[in-house]
């Protein structure tokens, strides 16, 4: 199902070729996300799972069909490894790519407003 042209029908297992390279290191880091969709007059908040993470975006995984270039504000709460107690990571940015994935779940791609700088620090205590 095609519902915009930045809209990529994945098949199960494959990942989506990209024509550009990427700006920002990619970490394969799997939290919980809470997303805020800002709407006309009234915000939607969702639970998602994040994919992979940079200092300039994130992928996640949800169940919910979000509109292309949509606002969204985020929490990712981080826990596990060497971390004492979570740590909750907030942004903000908008949605600039969105993949029909397996078992009726979306892949939404956020570009962040500004980067997360904490994300590589991260990575490192995981």
């Amino acid at each position: 199902m095609v519902r915009t042209t930045n809209m990529v029908r994945l098949q199960q297992g494959a990942e989506p070729g990209y024509s550009r390279p990427r700006r920002h290191r990619r970490f394969a880091l799997q939290y919980p996300v809470r997303l805020t969709v800002q709407g006309s007059g009234q915000d939607r908040e969702l639970e998602a799972l994040s994919r992979n993470l940079s200092i300039g975006g994130l992928l996640l995984e949800t169940t919910a069909e979000l509109p292309d270039q949509t606002h969204v504000r985020f929490v990712i709460k981080v826990s596990g490894g060497r971390l004492v107690r979570p740590i909750n990571i907030s942004g903000e940015g908008v949605i600039v790519r969105v993949e029909t994935g397996d078992r009726s779940n979306f892949r939404v791609a956020v570009a962040c407003d500004r980067p997360m700088i904490q994300i590589e620090n991260l990575a490192k205590a995981s």
